[in-house]
Formats: structure tokens, sequence, C-alpha cells
């Protein structure tokens, strides 16, 4: 019995997609996470669907058929992202350098691994922020990611490309033609890049509009 408990604990630790629920200023959030790696010549698994963490394309009475695909990965443009690739869908995906980078930009203090900068990466009130100082009996202070200003001057357009990079944190917007209220931003960093063959991303969704929108 023990180990059959030990297993399934292990499996469900395997999930690469998250999702967990925390306590924020008395309200539910629900945070929507995971790794995925995207291969470069497996038409199955070259696009993936943040929605509920999948690839995007699935084989239907012989063919490869479209599923939800909200990102690619080298199918327009060589080792590149692309975003904006189903029906009336607009993207618009940025690079925001690396975790030092960012660190040297912001001037926040950093942790072991380097990850606080990414982790803090978050939405709010139209804006996205980015940590300015970590504080362990309070909320963090936060500033505003100037670089994501990029994401909001317009809805994004039909496949919009970026080069992949390893260790590089990016941001990507999307917007629909048809349903108005929807709208989905997502920050992921490359954990692994091998060109004309993977990519791995750690990706979270920072503002999810689709979900609110249901049954309106």
């Amino acid at each position: 019995m023990r180990k059959f408990i030990a297993l399934a604990v292990n499996l469900l630790l395997l999930v690469t997609i998250t999702f967990i629920n925390v306590s924020a200023q008395n309200k539910n959030v629900e945070v929507k996470t995971g790794l995925v790696t995207l291969y470069a010549k497996d038409p199955l698994a070259q696009t993936f669907c943040f929605k509920d963490g999948k690839y995007g394309t699935v084989l239907q009475e012989n063919e490869v058929r479209n599923r939800c695909s909200d990102i690619s990965f080298n199918s327009y443009i060589n080792n590149s992202f692309s975003v904006g690739i189903e029906g009336a869908r607009k993207g618009r995906i940025i690079n925001l350098g690396t975790a030092d980078e960012l660190q040297q930009r912001y001037k926040y203090k950093e942790t072991i691994g380097k990850g606080q900068g990414f982790a803090s990466i978050q939405f709010q009130n139209g804006k996205v922020y980015i940590l300015k100082e970590r504080n362990r009996r309070q909320p963090n202070k936060l500033q505003e990611l100037s670089e994501a200003n990029e994401l909001f001057k317009n809805d994004g357009k039909s496949n919009d490309n970026i080069s992949a990079k390893l260790g590089e944190i990016y941001l990507l917007r999307l917007k629909d033609g048809y349903e108005k209220g929807f709208e989905k931003i997502v920050k992921f960093i490359v954990t692994d890049y091998q060109p004309d063959k993977l990519v791995t991303i750690r990706w979270q969704v920072i503002l999810d509009m689709e979900d609110n929108n249901k049954g309106k």
C-alpha cells in the first residue's frame, strides 16, 4: 500500500501542467503553469495550447488538424516562435532578455537560481509588473515592466515571430478578432534549446480573460 501511494505521488509530480489554488487578498487565485518541449520536426508537437497544457494539433481522419494553437516553434520561421496563428487570433511576442539582464535593469535582489525576477512578473490593473523589493513580512514591492508596453500598442497581428534563445524570458499577448473579450498574456523562459531540434519552455499564464467570459 505504501509503495502504491508513493508511486501515485511521483506520478502527480511528473505532470507538466500545474493548477495551484492560493489565497491572495482573501481571493482564490488559480496559477496555471507548466513545462513543455516543442519539437521542430514533429507535426503534432510544434504547437502548444496554454488553455489545457497540451499540444495544439491532433491526428484526425488521417490528417494533421489544429485544435488549439497559441504558440508554435519552427512551423513558420526556422528556430522561431510564432503567435497569432489560428483563426482570427492576433498576437504580439517580445523578448525581455535573460534573468541577469532583467536584474541589472530593474535593480532587484535575486536568490540562488535567479528565478525571482521571472516568478514576479504579473499582470495587475491593465499593466505588467516585475519585482522591485522583496519583503518577507509584507507583500513584495513591484515596479512597472516598461518593455511590456509594446504588447498593448495594438491588438497585435497575425503570425508574429521572434527567434528562440536559450535562457531568454518572453512575454506574449493574444487577442481575437471575433471574441472581443478574449485576452491572454503568458510569460515563459527558454530552459533548453537545440537549434533545428527542440525548445523547452517554463510557462505561466498571467492573464486569462477567456475563462472570465464563459457563460456571458
